[in-house]
């Protein structure tokens, strides 16, 4: 994690403890907790407020609204564009994360995000252009179809996770390729299937999700050029035209088994004691809801300082690295 410098779109490490036990690693606080929660949590409110035939549009006007859980596309954009510019370091310092996805996104203040989980990253040397996994439970729905069908995990295969990042963006937490069994993804992927464009998604910005998703390595665009365009949307885009209308029929909406998160190599999903966990998580998914019912709900905020074992290697000075949105 040293060798990644530091960046202001990553979770950074701040100091470790290697000489005695027991050994920590030190980052960066985020207030706010993974993006994918930050994201859903808004959702199940706004939906309620739909449904109580409040209108959001305007929350300064409405006593009633927290306005801390109406969330609009000009910050889901903001999202997006920060991802993009960390995804862009990463990339330039020659490292694949091979997990991208919301969930391991944090947020902090509400409206920042920075990359997290580095527990899957990989150094890709100059003489050799991607990281062959060794197997293991992995994402498939994240995943692109060389990296499901040979393990192999390049820059090219982070773009097109960050697609998948996209959607749940723009969807406040959906799942994606609702409907469709792990098991089935590349066979789909393979038939050239690729997720609609969802509501409330610009037609620029879905441009970018499906040039994410092309079949060729090769042709899908870099982080830089990722970055540049949805840098271009985001000045565009006003509060006027920003808020966002949601159906709780779509059906990225309403899946509430994430049993599509984890694949092991031997095509076959988690054991029960992972079931247990998604069983939970769907608990969690339904106290929100419930607890959307009162209009005052408070936002909750999780530690995300953590101790863990680290390596015997000192703390590198920071290397700060300036904006160059």
């Amino acid at each position: 994690m040293k060798t990644l410098g530091y960046h202001e779109r990553l979770v950074n490490m701040l100091a470790c403890i290697t000489e005695t036990e027991p050994y920590c690693l030190i980052v960066e606080y985020c207030s706010d907790g993974d993006l994918l929660h930050f994201l859903r949590k808004r959702c199940a409110y706004m939906i309620k407020l739909t449904e109580m035939g409040i209108d959001y549009d305007e929350p300064n006007l409405n006593e009633k609204i927290d306005q801390d859980l109406v969330i609009t596309l000009k910050q889901l954009l903001m999202f997006a564009v920060q991802i993009s510019y960390g995804l862009e370091y990463l990339s330039q310092k020659g490292f694949v994360h091979r997990d991208v996805a919301a969930r391991n996104i944090l947020v902090h203040d509400k409206t920042n995000a920075k990359i997290g989980d580095f527990g899957l990253c990989r150094y890709i040397y100059r003489d050799s252009a991607n990281y062959k996994s060794k197997g293991g439970r992995l994402p498939v729905k994240w995943m692109s179809p060389e990296a499901i069908k040979h393990y192999e995990f390049t820059m090219q295969s982070d773009v097109w996770s960050f697609g998948i990042l996209m959607f749940e963006i723009v969807t406040l937490g959906g799942s994606p390729y609702p409907g469709i069994q792990p098991d089935d993804i590349l066979d789909h992927l393979d038939a050239g299937g690729r997720m609609d464009q969802p509501d409330n998604c610009p037609n620029n910005y879905y441009e970018v999700m499906r040039s994410c998703w092309a079949q060729e390595p090769s042709m899908r665009p870099d982080f830089g050029t990722i970055r540049q365009k949805l840098a271009s949307q985001l000045e565009d885009i006003t509060d006027q035209y920003s808020y966002l209308k949601l159906d709780n029929q779509r059906d990225y909406y309403n899946v509430v088994y994430d049993t599509d998160i984890l694949k092991d190599t031997k095509g076959t999903v988690e054991n029960d004691s992972e079931a247990e966990k998604f069983e939970v998580e769907r608990m969690k998914r339904k106290d929100i809801l419930d607890n959307a019912l009162s209009i005052d709900v408070q936002e909750d905020h999780r530690d995300k300082t953590s101790s863990l074992p680290y390596s015997t290697e000192t703390v590198r000075d920071r290397n700060v690295i300036s904006n160059g949105s």
